[in-house]
């Protein structure tokens, strides 16, 4: 009788309340309004996503940049390629120091030194096809199109490099963990949001940053959390933190999530009462340990090498 019951209130929910499976058959409808609707990620539907948020981007890049045409300093593009023109032609401990070949005042490298080198390896590709356009001190402002051209492209390919497979990693592991197999959600959908989020569009490829770059590190170290890769999730977002200093505000974010990815209070409860090995909870909360120590170490080693060659001017002090 109790069993009969139990499946009398299940056939008949209370009114006002919405049975399982009309909630089903609502969230397919709604996942059925786009053509690859589903819960599941298959190549050649990222792939079409893929190419079409890459040609926004192509078409985005054709327009202005910040700063074009305006004198003295110009925008984001003219720091940009300064940050190349510097980091090429100038040792690495005078990157960050006001000298005879680097003025501090005129567009100073104020990133961390992941940026740096980032602008290093991009000032190599374009000194091979444009030298003109990184010349110490007379290219200051330059303007062309082939040179507007190879700095769209680094951009680009840092984007389709870095951000793309992020992205992707991310909606996979994200399906993987909580899809489920009832048409919830739409894998594409979550795809082309995140690929074709006008923010990053316009002010990487139309205004001129490397935003992809920073965003796709912390998003591959978001996926690599829910995928249970610890140790390669702090070894990204250590990467992002160094390449720019705002993903610190995400510092407890990330140890938080990473702890309740990796131990429960239940766990606790079985190590206390010997049902789990008190060895698998000390190795977990060693990696805790560890994505906390490395994420915090490399936050110093930053903002010490940031703030290194202020510290010195502003004491007169020598640079070793």
């Amino acid at each position: 009788m109790e069993i009969h019951g139990g499946e009398d209130r299940a056939a008949n929910p209370p009114s006002g309340s919405v049975s399982e499976k009309e909630r089903m058959m609502a969230a397919k409808k709604i996942s059925g309004e786009f053509p690859r609707g589903s819960n599941t990620l298959k190549p050649w539907t990222s792939t079409i996503i893929v190419l079409f948020a890459a040609l926004v981007r192509v078409l985005v890049s054709l327009g202005p940049y910040s700063g074009q045409g305006t004198p003295p300093m110009y925008g984001d593009y003219e720091a940009q390629r300064h940050w190349m023109e510097i980091t090429l032609h100038t040792p690495v401990l005078e990157w960050y120091r006001s000298t005879s070949d680097n003025n501090l005042s005129y567009w100073g490298l104020d990133y961390p030194p992941l940026t740096a080198y980032q602008s290093l390896a991009h000032a190599f590709l374009i000194n091979s096809s444009c030298p003109e356009s990184l010349t110490l001190f007379s290219s200051r402002g330059f303007e062309s199109y082939k040179s507007k051209i190879l700095m769209r492209w680094t951009v680009l390919s840092s984007d389709i490099l870095v951000f793309f497979p992020a992205a992707v990693w991310f909606v996979h592991v994200y399906n993987k963990r909580f899809g489920g197999s009832g048409g919830e959600w739409s894998a594409p959908w979550l795809l082309a949001m995140i690929l074709l989020n006008p923010c990053l569009i316009l002010i990487d490829h139309g205004h001129f940053q490397y935003n992809c770059i920073s965003l796709g590190l912390t998003l591959g170290a978001v996926a690599a959390i829910l995928s249970g890769h610890d140790f390669i999730a702090s070894a990204l977002f250590s990467l992002a933190i160094n390449h720019k200093q705002i993903f610190v505000a995400l510092l407890g974010v990330s140890c938080t999530v990473s702890e309740r990815h990796v131990i429960s209070e239940p766990e606790l409860l079985f190590i206390a009462c010997g049902w789990l090995s008190p060895v698998d909870g000390c190795r977990r909360w060693m990696v805790v340990a560890f994505v906390f120590a490395s994420v915090v170490v490399s936050s110093i080693v930053t903002s010490v090498v940031y703030h290194f060659s202020s510290c010195c001017l502003l004491f007169e002090l020598p640079l070793m």
